[in-house]
């Protein structure tokens, strides 16, 4: 073999090394995937709504690599809603499930749905970027763009009407809490599961419950009462104390509870709800 015919042999075999070396690491750069993403509402409150995005992430290679961040954004209708990221530092081993809680601000999707023709779902737009570490090569990142239809139903409403005193005794208070519920969505709504805390002023007045189912048909309103007792010394001091020096009594209300909206592609939601200020015995 002449000279020349070695050289072109020795140039065909490194660029060709080379070709491969380039082929591999693009290959091994873009191997990592994400698959069956899938998102759940977790639990909605009147300001946030709280969701976990679940995915699986295979591992393509023969040794274990560490997943070490992931950067999420997701828009409705055009317009981004949500731009933040999640610290993982998370080895794999073999197909791995991750779960990534996610929140977005209730009003913010609310108020772009209503400019979508107030329709009652849409299309939400999520993009994933993932950050992994590879031995040798070091920090790579690769991205997945994911559209999944999100149900957004309007928010039912639990009110506190008014707190009757039933009875004053030196030993206990028998109360009557009188609540509404309002159903502002076109499909019917359980709430289950019932659970509050009434505060008066700064201290604990009662933790109640409503274990009973509560129907609620569509753009309707449903008014109960719960019966609580109380004993007299855990709120008597504060109580005289401020009616002695003419100080308004204020009674607060927090709690949550499951909700269920008919033909919702969820089965099931935490609500947790408040009232907004104070009502007055």
């Amino acid at each position: 073999m002449s000279k020349t015919a070695k050289s072109l042999l020795w140039i065909a075999i490194i660029a060709g090394v080379v070709a491969g070396a380039v082929i591999f690491y693009f290959n091994l750069k873009n191997a990592i995937q994400l698959k069956n993403v899938t998102m759940n509402a977790t639990s909605i409150a009147q300001d946030t709504v709280e969701m976990e995005v679940n995915m699986l992430v295979d591992n393509p290679f023969f040794f274990d690599f560490m997943l070490k961040d992931m950067r999420y954004r997701a828009s409705l209708g055009g317009k981004q809603l949500l731009d933040d990221s999640a610290t993982l530092n998370k080895e794999i081993t073999d197909t791995t499930n991750l779960q990534i809680p996610v929140t977005f601000n209730y009003k913010q999707v609310t108020a772009q749905l209503k400019n979508l023709e107030q329709q009652d779902s849409a299309m939400l737009d999520f993009s994933f970027d993932v950050g992994y570490t590879l031995p040798l090569i070091g920090l790579q990142r690769t991205s997945l763009d994911h559209t999944m239809k999100v149900p957004v139903p309007q928010l039912p409403e639990v009110k506190l009407q008014k707190i009757d005193v039933e009875h004053f005794g030196f030993q206990n208070i028998s109360l009557n809490v009188h609540m509404l519920l309002s159903n502002p969505n076109k499909m019917e709504a359980v709430m289950d599961n019932l659970m509050f805390d009434v505060h008066l002023n700064e201290s604990m007045l009662v933790e109640g419950a409503h274990m009973k189912p509560i129907d609620i048909e569509p753009k309707e309103q449903v008014a109960f009462t719960i019966p609580i007792t109380v004993k007299t010394g855990s709120i008597a001091k504060e109580f005289f104390d401020k009616i002695t020096k003419g100080d308004k009594i204020n009674v607060y209300l927090d709690g949550s509870s499951v909700l269920r909206i008919k033909d919702a592609p969820v089965d099931s939601i935490l609500l947790k709800f408040d009232t907004e200020g104070a009502m007055q015995f």
